[in-house]
């Protein structure tokens, strides 16, 4: 992965080539490209507004043609006497190809290699055969690309082999899965970013961390070289993307600690995938508040605890239909009954209080999750009296978070309580998830059962059950 470089060279708007202004683009994962440059592209730097450009285009001191694309602000610096100086964020770059504007930004393919996906997809393709200290060779077998066909994308996992000669006696093998997303036409970049953000969340669920972008790259007929035998050639051209901070350190992962992996799910893959797409419309909230609290782990405990009861809650009122404890017609009756005894400068009052009252209540949809998942639950609310329990803690808490009530502040978890509460209500929403995707029950129960991080809960439920709890 390339943690960060610069370029110098000369750096240009499209519509202005003539006016080059020599500069150095710096990119690191977290901080984005940054283009530092001598001088400006406008004229009166710092003193007028001018909307900031879609693309700039550069040519390094090495030939290398760059296109950066995304305005994200400027800073001028004018100095006097010297020189002027302006920095400008963008958000994408373009390695090898100038895209002359926003529309041209369009492509046949996007490929991206996902922090775990290796592990995810679980080949091994190289095999070791030695005979020290007279040999030692190893074999590498490309695994045969995943293909599969969606309705407006063809979804494949692809291997990839880079071999790196350094010096004499120092060969280096590495081996990649990229995730590769091609439209039956073409699509503009950011539209195949959209799309394959769904199809990191899916992943993300499956190896329960967050994932990031190490290699991005994309391919267009448009750019087209020709080859040492006269072919011609459509390269693929390298993307450097802004990345979300890199909170946790990567480690080798073992089966255990995913929710499930790929050969876990290859009989079903595509019908997974397809239903993990079918739901992001009616349940995008839901896996933004989900994905928001476990991609950040430096959110407070408060605010993870309220991204999931959220979720839930959200979860309950878009998938159920039954969400209302009066029918809606009869409680409309009700309410009008009720505004016409109100005093007429009260009544905006008390419509605004009443238009949600008919809404079942977060106990009522916590304990509808629970119950239509019964048989998974089990794996750590065993019994009426630990469902009644955790129940009783998630509302308590909420209500105390939401309006600070002393009254409700001994009854609400705090420190380590609430982290084995957040747990409990993170387990509850993967259930959610992967029923929605098609994952039977027995599998769940079981991949909740052995994961590495659950595996405490498990104990401390086997261990409440033996004493009668």
């Amino acid at each position: 992965m390339i943690e960060s470089f610069e370029y110098k060279g000369f750096w240009w708007l499209p519509e202005n080539q003539e006016r080059k202004i020599a500069g150095t683009l710096k990119y690191s994962p977290e901080d984005g490209p940054i283009l530092e440059l001598i001088g400006s592209f406008w004229d009166l730097p710092g003193l007028q507004k001018v909307k900031g450009p879609d693309i700039i285009l550069g040519k390094s001191d090495n030939g290398i043609l760059i296109t950066l694309f995304g305005y994200g602000g400027r800073k001028d610096e004018i100095s006097w006497p010297g020189f002027s100086r302006t920095t400008v964020r963008m958000q994408v770059i373009f390695m090898g190809y100038h895209f002359l504007k926003r529309e041209d930004l369009v492509f046949d393919s996007l490929s991206v290699n996902y922090s775990y996906l290796n592990d995810w997809c679980g080949e091994y393709p190289f095999s070791v055969d030695w005979d020290l200290p007279k040999s030692y060779k190893v074999h590498y077998q490309r695994p045969e690309p995943l293909i599969i066909e969606l309705k407006e994308f063809k979804i494949s996992l692809e291997p990839e082999l880079s071999v790196n000669h350094q010096r004499a006696g120092d060969i280096n093998l590495k081996y990649f899965v990229y995730l590769k997303i091609e439209g039956n036409k073409k699509y503009h970049f950011e539209d195949l970013m959209n799309f394959m953000e769904k199809l990191r969340n899916f992943i993300s669920l499956g190896v329960k961390r967050p994932i990031y972008s190490n290699r991005v790259k994309v391919k267009t007929d448009k750019y087209v070289i020709k080859g040492h035998d006269g072919k011609e050639l459509n390269p693929l051209i390298d993307v450097f993307v802004k990345k979300r901070r890199k909170e946790y350190k990567e480690k080798t992962l073992i089966p255990s600690d995913f929710l499930f992996s790929f050969h876990d799910i290859k009989a079903q893959f595509k019908n997974c995938l397809e239903k993990w797409i079918e739901i992001d419309d009616l349940l995008k909230p839901v896996k933004d508040l989900y994905f928001g609290a476990f991609c950040n782990p430096r959110m407070f405990l408060e605010n993870k605890f309220l991204n999931l009861v959220q979720a839930l809650e959200t979860y309950h009122s878009r998938r159920y239909k039954e969400s209302y404890s009066i029918n809606p017609k009869e409680f409309g009756e009700i309410v009008g009954k009720i505004l016409e005894v109100i005093p007429s400068k009260h009544k905006n009052t008390f419509k605004g209080k009443l238009e949600y009252a008919n809404k079942y209540s977060l106990r009522k949809r916590i304990k509808g999750i629970i119950r239509n998942n019964s048989d998974i639950v089990e794996f750590y609310l065993s019994n009426n009296s630990q469902k009644n329990s955790f129940i009783n803690k998630v509302v308590n808490t909420r209500n105390y978070l939401t309006h600070y009530d002393e009254k409700l502040k001994n009854n609400a978890a705090k420190g380590e309580d609430l982290y084995w509460l957040n747990l409990k209500l993170k387990i509850l929403v993967e259930i959610v998830f992967m029923k929605e995707i098609g994952i039977d029950s027995e599998y769940i129960l079981n991949a909740l059962k052995r994961n590495t991080e659950y595996q405490e809960i498990w104990t401390k439920r086997l261990k409440a059950k033996q004493k009668g709890h």
